[in-house]
């Protein structure tokens, strides 16, 4: 009886993206800041396939996130941007004061 293993595309989409660039933050970005960022990495990448992720404690440290791209120079050109464009320091999202609390226990 032949074994079916599947595959795990994450893993081999980090395979297919050895390059990197990496920034430190601890807060979410905003929309629009997420957006920015987006058509940045699509830039840089043109028509190659691209990955942005939540960084591995173990290999990258607390609160790091990477960006993959297939070429050296690629992940170059995105890390300068990323240095340049100071992410780690762009405001965090306002937090909603406008959203009900849940309350505990059954209380009133």
């Amino acid at each position: 009886m032949a074994v079916r293993r599947s595959l795990n595309s994450f893993a081999a989409q980090v395979k297919r993206l050895p390059h990197r660039a990496l920034y430190r933050r601890e807060e979410r970005l905003r929309l629009s800041d997420s957006a920015r960022l987006d058509a940045e990495i699509a830039r840089i990448a043109g028509d190659a396939e691209s990955l942005r992720h939540a960084g591995d404690a173990r290999d990258y440290g607390l609160d790091m996130h990477v960006i993959r791209f297939d070429t050296a120079d690629k992940a170059r050109e995105m890390q300068a941007w990323l240095d340049a464009s100071d992410i780690s320091n762009w405001p965090a999202p306002a937090l909603r004061s406008d959203i009900e609390q849940l309350k505990v226990g059954g209380g009133r």
